[in-house]
């Protein structure tokens, strides 16, 4: 999967998944943004960031890290594939083994709101999340990186840059050969 970014930032209401800490459900849009689905689709990752809030929209807890999206019984979920940090109410940023289990309890006599949203990388690094990856522009001023799998090469198909293995690339010369 390739890591997208986007301009369409999503935010949406989550709540934790009880079968697998690794996903959380995604309960609709916050608001004017979009889905997640609608900005990132089933086939990219991306980076998210979890967080819990007071009613006051002060942040309480937050993670960071890449994932991808998964669609079950009609139901979107956030897989997180790799968290890469948390932040606690006191700003303390600590590295992350394991996704964070958010639980709606009450803090402060507040309870927490759960909302999920879209991190924008801050640096080229961040872009560079998986071995063998390139950076690449699919639109104006907005990079993403596209992993170059075994025995492929990086190509512009249909519009946009990706990596097709030498298979399907004589498959596609065979077809422009007819």
């Amino acid at each position: 999967m390739n890591l997208k970014t986007t301009t369409r930032l999503p935010a949406e209401g989550f709540e934790q998944d009880t079968k697998d800490t690794a996903r959380v459900k995604l309960l609709g849009r916050r608001g004017e943004n979009s889905t997640f689905l609608e900005a990132f689709g089933l086939d990219s990752m991306f980076y998210y960031n979890l967080s819990s809030n007071y009613s006051n929209n002060t942040i309480h807890e937050a993670e960071i890290g890449l994932a991808h999206l998964e669609v079950e019984d009609d139901i979107v979920y956030i897989v997180r594939d790799r968290p890469l940090f948390f932040r606690n109410m006191s700003g303390e940023v600590t590295d992350l083994i394991r996704p964070c289990i958010f639980t709606n309890t009450t803090v402060q006599n507040q309870s927490l709101q759960f909302l999920a949203c879209a991190h924008v990388p801050s640096s080229v690094g961040e872009l560079l999340a998986k071995d063998n990856c390139v950076i690449v522009s699919h639109e104006d001023f907005l990079p993403a990186a596209v992993q170059i799998e075994d025995n492929s090469i990086l190509a512009r198909v249909s519009g946009k840059l990706q990596s097709i293995t030498f298979k399907e690339l004589a498959d596609r010369l065979n077809e422009y050969s007819k």
